[in-house]
């Protein structure tokens, strides 16, 4: 299902129009998400909505760390000391086939949108990705000039 909009809206319209019972989301961490899991969170249990999290970020999960995630050593080292031997939860088992659409409420998978649907100017967005790739171009070049100044300068004071 595609819907564009703010997360707090669209989920809490789409879990009424199907009446569910529940919403299954993956937990994330950065502070704008979890933001936005709060207000979810909170405007589903206005609805009578459960929200579910899993945990995926990592590939290790969090209650399977040998530690609490405040003594999480500093280093890589550290940390794969304290991790190697512990063991990776398997993944789910994969669905043979997508249940479809909800069978609950009269819903539209919707359309994905274009740039202008999501208010972007294609030629804005176009300008900004080859002033990117003249960057990336630039920055390799001079990359290639400074090894080959390097190399003959090096191989001038060798003879």
């Amino acid at each position: 299902m595609v819907r564009v909009g703010r997360p707090e809206t669209v989920l809490v319209e789409l879990a009424k129009a199907i009446g569910a019972d529940a919403v299954y989301a993956h937990r994330e961490v950065s502070h704008d998400e979890v933001k936005a899991e709060e207000k979810i969170e909170e405007l589903m249990k206005d609805e009578g909505v459960e929200v579910k999290y899993f945990w995926g970020s990592t590939l290790y999960h969090l209650d399977d760390l040998p530690f609490k995630l405040e003594d999480m050593p500093s280093n890589y080292g550290g940390f794969k000391e304290k991790v190697q031997g512990l063991e990776i939860r398997k993944t789910i088992e994969t669905l043979d086939q997508l249940k479809g659409l909800p069978s609950r409420g009269d819903v539209e998978p919707g359309d994905i949108p274009n740039l202008l649907d999501l208010g972007l100017n294609p030629a804005q967005v176009q300008l900004k990705l080859s002033f990117c790739y003249a960057f990336v171009c630039f920055d390799y070049v001079i990359d290639v000039v400074i090894v080959h100044c390097f190399f003959l300068l090096s191989f001038k004071f060798l003879f």
